[in-house]
């Protein structure tokens, strides 16, 4: 039976779970309708710079990626629709930490900055003046620091009310052709849309 609803899958005399517990989970996780709302401006965002467009939100410590849109001109990022990725080295982790409870922050620092790559933030001080100043600034930038030859720059979509992260954008591009400034403002227009249309 749970093989029949898609929760289980079987591959010879093993089961793994099926894609309908990542659509269950995804649900209860996302605040209602954010994936459906942003959609849309994921494909515009793509079809403007024809580089890899992401949507997170924060979950124990990590980003879980929601929704990925990209295409053939696209650098190939290795992250998938139901995977994580640390949050303190990724430009979606540190967008939403940016606009996030200090004890949000504290959790992430205590279960430990592990170094991903040589950029890798892995001093606490330091990830919290980065946070600073991607709050300031509205994005959050990764150079090369989940992986070498990526770059990445996230705003985070804010609940109005609270004022805090529920979730980002993100839009990565190859090192060599990275421009966060007209990236960024770009992003950071979308994210502002997204985060007036969510509240």
């Amino acid at each position: 039976m749970l093989i029949n609803h898609g929760y289980v899958k079987r591959d010879g005399n093993r089961y793994r779970l099926g894609e309908h517990v990542f659509e269950l989970g995804s649900r209860a996780l996302r605040p209602r309708g954010l994936r459906e709302q942003a959609v849309p401006f994921m494909a515009e965002l793509h079809h403007a710079t024809l580089e890899t467009v992401h949507l997170a939100i924060l979950h124990d410590q990590q980003v879980l990626y929601l929704e990925k849109v990209f295409g053939h001109r696209a650098v190939p990022c290795p992250t998938t629709v139901g995977g994580r990725n640390p949050a303190h080295c990724t430009a979606l982790g540190k967008a939403i930490l940016s606009r996030s409870a200090p004890e949000t922050v504290e959790r992430v620092v205590a279960h430990g900055l592990a170094r991903r790559t040589p950029h890798t933030t892995t001093n606490p001080d330091l990830l919290r003046r980065n946070l600073s100043r991607a709050r300031d600034e509205g994005v959050a930038v990764d150079l090369e620091e989940c992986r070498l030859g990526l770059a990445c720059v996230a705003a985070p979509i804010v609940d109005r009310r609270t004022g805090e992260a529920i979730a980002a954008l993100s839009i990565s591009s190859p090192t060599a052709r990275f421009d966060p400034r007209r990236l960024g403002a770009r992003l950071g227009k979308v994210a502002d849309t997204l985060s007036r249309a969510c509240s």
